[in-house]
């Protein structure tokens, strides 16, 4: 049984690695400093700026993170024309 959950573990961690270059795409496409992004995640910004691909590899949650953080930017600008339009 274990062996079996740390292999669906690490399946799940596969499949989530970001490496530091998608990292800083990712946060550029979304206009998002790491500075912002450390704030945001509750994670010191030194922290966010010293992970690389070799000895401090990016936590697998942070792609999750991102992920839902895009999706609830897109809600916020629905709301704002919702709001605006005054459609409750």
């Amino acid at each position: 049984y274990l062996r079996s959950l740390f292999q669906k573990e690490s399946e799940f961690n596969k499949e989530n690695i970001v490496f530091k270059a998608e990292l800083t795409q990712l946060l550029k496409d979304i206009n998002l400093s790491k500075k912002e992004f450390a704030n945001l995640s509750n994670i010191s910004y030194n922290t966010v700026n010293n992970w690389n691909d070799e000895n401090r590899p990016i936590p697998p949650w942070i792609k999750s993170w991102l992920e839902n953080y895009i999706e609830a930017k897109k809600f916020d600008k629905i709301k704002e024309v919702f709001d605006r339009e005054g459609i409750k």
